[in-house]
């Protein structure tokens, strides 16, 4: 599986400053880590898919295939917990 691929098109997401982009990440997931139910962190996930898909232009097969693994690690971590 490729993870990480760039998809080239011309998007606001694409012609934003990738340090603009960290300075959004990092205090989004410094926010999430402090919730302990799962519903805040799984909006903050569809929003930032959404985003990516159609801000970035990205097919959103390309988005949700590499996540298949993380959600059914995730539910299952939510299941035994």
């Amino acid at each position: 599986m490729r993870q990480f691929v760039w998809h080239k098109a011309d998007s606001p997401l694409h012609r934003l400053n990738p340090l603009s982009k960290l300075a959004l990440a990092l205090p989004i997931a410094a926010v999430v880590t402090l919730f302990n139910e799962p519903v805040t962190p799984l909006l903050f996930a569809l929003l930032a898919a959404l985003a990516t898909w159609k801000l970035g232009q990205v097919p959103l097969a390309s988005i949700l295939r590499p996540l298949g693994l993380a959600l059914l690690l995730g539910f299952g971590l939510f299941w035994s917990s």
